[in-house]
């Protein structure tokens, strides 16, 4: 092997025969072991590599697996099936649609999508009466996505008879959108290959027969339903490996994972086996003590250890206190010139995690101030997932297919001015006609005095004129010129300058190609995670949320705003929590800085600009590290 594997990831590597759940601390080299242990399914085993399956979180993910499969000796041509659950998913039904009611040009839609279908969701029910405030929205919105999962209902609404039937009017109306569009969201995408499985006996034993070997990473991070998935794409589970680790589960809360799943993985595969890879190569011995003494403080936990692979290997945790959020972002900023000043560490060493996005727009203010170079990472997985990204990304495949509907309801959003009482006319419209939305955006743009009804037909008039002079340009590279121009606000977006090169780098070749097919090899390449690497060489300081920083590492990480009302807060599930913080101070390969404020304002905290909370506390847990 060209990696040398210790005792216990050999033990993984070579280990078959059971349904296997391999727990991987934090920086202990699960990658490394996916990779062996395929590269052993294939070249000992002597398996077929179109019986392999490997799914992994995130495409970043799934690209990063294929590359280093590669790199590994196996040959392009004998890749294993390496995606994505969703991709795996889509894969499935696209290849047995004709066995399911599904309509022949059904979407899955992202996050950006089902975000405007929330927005058109609420404008519905309020032409219907139901008036629901932000607090409601996000209480309706999060209960309807839990029950999909298969996480069941909040208490606090199943033992409401009237917000039960605000929650079955909210869930009816979000399928009405889905059904315009012929979309469907993640956990129906999820459901009907359940169905399609369980229903057509044809498509249940060729997934079967195929499916021999699976390994799934991360698997900490899967809700019910998402198990449940994985568990019937097989029917001999000896060939099943989970991986991951539940003190890093942190998406409970965010996406309803179910940590429990692989704390009891014994119960639901009995006969299994269970292995450890307890060495860290990333943190220091110090580092690993107070992570360790952290989160022992979780009672629902699997049996494990974790300790430095260099029990040599220096280490530093700095824990400070400060007067006021002014003082500690004074702090942030002297530490970071200090520490490029001193030459040892560059701009990309750094990392500066939040616990939400707002607290950090004061300390990004300032770093701007000081010319500190910053990469910031506070909204978005991934570079493709921005709605400024999809929206831009839209209007380019509205001019590829004009009757695609979903593609032109992301661009009327992306259009300022166009909200959803205009769409919902305009929808009316294409029932009532039996058209699609762009021929219905042409019919009120063509004659305005017919439809006085809709009182943004001029804004609807701007966007179909701008389509029109978009299309009327002969080269992909004088439209995204032309866009640039138009939306020069968006263009420092990271994801949309790489479209832009990328559709650009097809100058000359003009004649033999078209828009059409340039689209689909850059959604093929975001697909493929290849893309999302063109920004990892980026030399910057990383602010991101501590969510965000799942899977990265950095020689320095700073993590401010430590208080005990910001980190757990109020939150309901506290042991979430400290595995969020467990996973962002492990995150360092070196130092750690950990600092809080005795006093903060702003509109992180009340929302109104000049208030103050003072005499906070230090958050609980640099109690618990010992701190």
């Amino acid at each position: 092997m060209a990696f040398k594997l210790t005792d216990e990831q050999r033990d993984v590597v070579t280990s078959f025969g059971v349904p296997l759940r391999v727990l991987a601390g934090p920086g202990t080299g699960k990658t490394l072991c996916l990779v062996e242990r395929v590269k052993f399914l294939i070249s000992k085993k002597k398996i077929s590599h179109k019986n392999i399956f490997v799914i992994t979180f995130t495409k970043r993910a799934a690209g990063e697996l294929r590359s280093r499969l590669q790199k590994s000796g196996i040959k392009s041509d004998q890749l294993p099936y390496v995606s994505t659950l969703h991709g795996l998913a889509v894969h499935i039904l696209k290849k047995y649609r004709h066995k399911t009611s599904l309509p022949a040009g059904f979407r899955p839609i992202d996050n950006v999508f089902a975000r405007i279908l929330l927005k058109d969701t609420v404008h519905a029910l309020l032409v219907k009466n139901i008036r629901l405030s932000p607090n409601e929205v996000r209480e309706f919105n999060h209960a309807h996505l839990q029950n999909k999962a298969g996480a069941g209902l909040p208490a606090h609404i199943s033992s409401n008879t009237n917000k039960k039937r605000t929650l079955a009017s909210f869930s009816r109306n979000f399928h009405e959108q889905l059904e315009f569009y012929d979309a469907l969201d993640w956990n129906d995408i999820i459901q009907s290959v359940l169905e399609l499985i369980d229903s057509c006996k044809e498509a249940r034993e060729e997934i079967h027969a195929q499916i021999k070997y699976l390994l799934v990473d991360e698997y900490q991070d899967l809700s019910p339903l998402e198990q449940r998935f994985t568990k019937r794409l097989m029917d001999d589970h000896s060939g099943l490996c989970v991986v991951g680790d539940d003190d890093q589960s942190i998406y409970e809360t965010f996406r309803f994972a179910a940590p429990r799943g692989i704390i009891e993985f014994d119960k639901e595969h009995p006969g299994s086996a269970s292995k450890v890879i307890s060495l860290c190569y990333r943190c220091p011995p110090k580092i690993i003590e107070i992570a360790l003494a952290l989160i022992q403080n979780n009672k629902q936990r699997a049996s494990k250890k974790l300790e430095a692979f260099n029990k040599d290997k220096k280490g530093v945790v700095v824990h400070l206190s400060h007067r006021s959020k002014k003082a500690e972002i004074l702090w942030v900023t002297s530490k970071v010139k200090e520490l490029l000043e001193l030459k040892n560490f560059r701009p990309k060493d750094i990392m500066i995690l939040f616990t939400d996005g707002d607290i950090a727009k004061d300390y990004i203010i300032e770093l701007e101030k000081e010319n500190v170079p910053l990469d910031i990472q506070l909204k978005i997985s991934h570079l493709f997932e921005s709605e400024t990204f999809v929206g831009f990304f839209s209007i380019l495949k509205l001019l590829a297919d004009p009757n695609d509907n979903l593609n032109t309801r992301q661009s009327l959003n992306f259009w300022r001015g166009i909200g959803p009482e205009t769409v919902r006319q305009l929808k009316n419209l294409v029932v009532s006609t039996k058209s699609n939305l762009w021929q219905a955006v042409s019919k009120v743009s063509n004659n305005q005095s017919a439809f006085e009804e809709i009182k943004q037909r001029k804004v609807v008039l701007a966007f179909h004129d701008f389509i029109r002079e978009l299309n009327s340009l002969k080269k992909p590279r004088q439209i995204v010129e032309r866009m640039a121009t138009k939306f020069s606000e968006v263009m420092s977006d990271r994801g949309i300058q790489i479209l832009v090169e990328h559709i650009k780098s097809f100058s000359g070749a003009e004649e033999i190609t078209n828009l059409k097919e340039i689209i689909k090899d850059f959604e093929q390449k975001i697909d493929s995670g290849e893309l999302e690497s063109e920004s990892d060489e980026v030399d910057k300081v990383r602010i991101m949320t501590m969510h965000s920083a799942k899977g990265c590492e950095s020689p320095i990480v700073i993590i401010p705003a430590l208080e005990d009302d910001i980190i757990p807060g109020n939150a309901e599930n506290v042991e979430e929590k400290r595995r969020l913080f467990y996973v962002s101070i492990t995150r360092t390969k070196y130092a750690l800085f950990l600092s809080w404020a005795s006093q903060r304002s702003g509109q992180e905290i009340h929302k109104v600009e000049g208030r103050k909370i003072i005499g906070k506390s230090r958050s609980r847990f640099l109690t618990e590290i010992g701190h």
